[in-house]
């Protein structure tokens, strides 16, 4: 699910492919969208996943910011 169908936006701001061996399900942008508008288990789940991606991403930024200042301060 790219986070995008959850928020709402019309235009993709992530994609993602797994390739994994098993059975996989496949819904409609529409279909998903109503259902997660109308179940709140769904919607916290979805809100939840998409959190830990956030946290994800703020967490490697940090990371790497760290990483760059050692690198600045080592070869100053």
């Amino acid at each position: 699910m790219c986070s995008g169908v959850a928020l709402d936006v019309q235009d993709a701001i992530d994609q993602a492919t797994v390739e994994i061996g098993g059975a996989a399900s496949r819904i409609s942008s529409t279909s998903f969208i109503r259902a997660y508008r109308s179940n709140d288990d769904l919607r916290t789940v979805v809100n939840r996943h998409h959190a830990m991606f956030i946290a994800e991403g703020r967490q490697s930024a940090a990371c790497n910011a760290t990483i760059t200042s050692i690198r600045v301060y080592v070869a100053g």
